[in-house]
Parts: C-alpha cells; structure tokens; sequence
C-alpha cells in the first residue's frame, strides 16, 4: 500500500482513479524502491537513461493493456500559479519509453491527462533549476491554459487502451525524440 505523504498522496489519487474503472490493477514502478547504491548509479549526472527517471505507477488491465503514468502534483504554495512544472531529463524519459512502443501518460494535479509527445508542442518555457529546491534539474513551466488543447480527463484514456485505440491518439514521431 501506498503511504500518503505531500507528494505521494497524488500518486495515491491517480491509483485510486484507475482501479475505480473495472479491470484496472495499478502498482509502484518508480526508482524509490531501489536501494541506496542502484539509485546514486542511476542518477549519475553524466549518464542519460530513462531508467534514471522511471515513471511512478503502471496501470495494467485485465485485457493486456497496459500504461506507464507519469505523477505531477503541486506543492500547496503553487496551486495558484498558471503553470505546472516537469523536469526537462523526466519528460525526455517519458518519451523514450513512449517511443519504446509503451503506452505513458502525465497526469497532472487536476486529473487531467496528457501524452508527453504533446507537451512538446506547447510554448513551454525551459528554465534552469531553481537553487532552494527540487533536484537541481532543469524544467520547463507549461501553462495550465494551453495544456488544456492537448490534454483529456484520465478516464477518456483508459476507455482508449481498452479498445486498443491508444496509439492513434499521437504516436510520438522520431523527430520529437531525443534519442
């Protein structure tokens, strides 16, 4: 089970959403679970691999399906701003392992859903990384407004997988990939 703390309790609202469709089974697939000596190896600074930034959660289904979900909460003195905030390396992560043939969503605070192919659209803005907090990694701020053009509720892409309709949605192309 899933300990609620600031962060995680996203994690725990996005499990809960899921397994409320039927057929849906989620569980943990990110690095925290690693010990000490795996995770300093991964994030080698000098090494850039999707394994460094694995998503949260997989979503599987009763049917085959499955989805790697990518959690984006934000902190209490954020929810105000008019933007959300997704580390350059993560996002990069994202799409590799969409370009890998696997199904990936960012869900965002609200609920809401996107593919990460389609952040890139967006006009976000890449900043360095702020020096009092996160993990010292650059990110992009992605205005809520425009996301809403390339987002869904959660909902609407489980439906999709389902009914095996995922990967028309918008199949990362190579030129959005950074390999």
């Amino acid at each position: 089970m899933i300990t609620p703390d600031h962060f995680e309790a996203h994690e725990l609202l996005v499990c809960n959403t899921i397994e409320a469709h039927r057929g849906w089974h989620v569980e943990r697939f990110d690095t925290k679970f690693f010990d000490d000596t795996t995770k300093r190896n991964l994030h080698n600074r000098k090494i850039e691999s999707p394994l460094r930034h694995l998503p949260d959660l997989i979503a599987t289904h009763d049917s085959g399906r499955h989805v790697l979900i990518e959690c984006k909460s934000v902190e209490e003195r954020n929810l105000d701003s008019p933007n959300y905030t997704i580390e350059v390396a993560s996002l990069d992560a994202c799409i590799r392992w969409a370009h890998m043939s696997t199904p990936v969503l960012i869900v965002w605070h609200d609920l809401s859903a996107t593919r990460p192919s389609a952040v890139l659209t967006l006009r976000s803005t890449r900043l360095g990384a702020p020096s009092t907090f996160g993990s010292g990694d650059d990110y992009y701020l992605v205005n809520r407004k425009d996301l809403r053009q390339v987002s869904n509720r959660l909902p609407y892409y489980l439906h999709r997988l389902v009914a095996g309709r995922f990967n028309d949605l918008d199949q990362p192309s190579l030129f959005e990939v950074k390999l």
